[in-house]
């Protein structure tokens, strides 16, 4: 992936302005994934929106409002995000007078999270279904058993290492967490003896101290579509639709069904806002609710033909004056 981005076709001015903003980005730490995210935003507008040269203010004002319009607000905040910060490069290297995206006042729009609730069964369906006699089922049947453990995102447990799994916990660094903050997770024992296992079946020639822990079967890190793929198989199987961030979804509200705290919820899971957190919190205030709407025992007490008032005089003309 890395190549691909140093293999940008220098065709204008508007490309040359793009290959220097991606170079800076990836100087200044921005991971390859990002980088290439921007870099196809950023394509897509210069290429099929924007008519003429970027220093024409009216045009380039026209082209960013058709670009933003009719967009999902999660790739509106994204686009924006990308667009601010390619805009304010542009500023710094004077090609710009002034950032359009601020100036037209856009605003990122909020985000409806959809939260995924699988049924306990459906669970214990999938994780019956990784082969456990091979590499591959092993590994991802043992991911499987982390991310339902501690909530970990599946990006971030794929670029862990051997050194960042201990007995009771596993180290989020802070180059692979998403939001650049290092956590440690705490780790339930039959998790630990789990990766332990793994850990135990791995090839003698590979990298055994620094290596990546949950590697492919060549010894290197695997692509997080390689694990969407793995997870497509057995959502065929299953006939059911389930992808590697449900894991996520499903530690999350059965730690606060269980009784567990928001804000240590919010810890675990890397949030950067205890509102992210307290969506999952609301969600099983609802389940509470409707559950408690079906399942309570009091009219099993009451008599459902019984209508009469007893020992509750009503009120007459005049009672309480004096």
């Amino acid at each position: 992936m890395q190549k691909r981005l140093l293999k940008i076709q220098v065709n204008s001015n508007q490309d040359e302005l793009l290959k220097d903003f991606l170079d800076r980005k990836k100087v200044s730490g921005v991971k390859v994934k990002t980088a290439y995210q921007y870099y196809w935003i950023l394509r897509l507008f210069l290429r099929d929106y924007l008519q003429g040269d970027i220093q024409n203010g009216k045009e380039l004002d026209k082209a960013v409002l058709n670009f933003l319009s009719n967009k999902s607000n999660a790739y509106f905040n994204r686009s924006l995000l990308c667009l601010r910060q390619f805009f304010d490069y542009c500023l710094e290297e004077g090609k710009l007078k002034y950032n359009p995206c601020k100036a037209k006042g856009f605003k990122y729009r909020k985000e409806s999270k959809r939260i995924v609730n699988h049924p306990p069964e459906v669970i214990t369906e999938l994780l019956n279904l990784p082969d456990k006699e091979t590499f591959t089922g092993l590994r991802n049947y043992t991911l499987m058993l982390l991310m339902l453990d501690t909530g970990i995102r599946p990006g971030e447990a794929l670029q862990l290492r051997l050194s960042d799994f201990r007995v009771n916990e596993i180290h989020v660094r802070q180059e692979i967490a998403k939001t650049k903050r290092e956590r440690y997770l705490p780790i339930s024992p039959v998790v630990s003896s789990a990766i332990r296992k793994f850990i135990s079946v791995r090839h003698l020639l590979w990298d055994n101290e620094g290596g990546i822990l949950f590697c492919g079967f060549h010894g290197k890190q695997i692509s997080s579509g390689a694990l969407h793929a793995s997870f497509r198989v057995y959502a065929k199987k299953m006939n059911i639709d389930i992808s590697p961030y449900h894991l996520r979804h499903t530690f999350a509200l059965y730690f606060c069904r269980n009784g567990g705290d928001a804000f240590a919820l919010q810890k675990l899971m890397g949030h950067t806002r205890l509102d992210q957190t307290l969506t999952y919190v609301h969600l099983v205030k609802g389940d509470v609710t409707e559950a408690h709407g079906k399942f309570s025992p009091l009219m099993k007490f009451l008599d459902p033909g019984e209508k009469r008032m007893v020992n509750i005089k009503p009120k007459r003309k005049g009672d309480g004056k004096k």
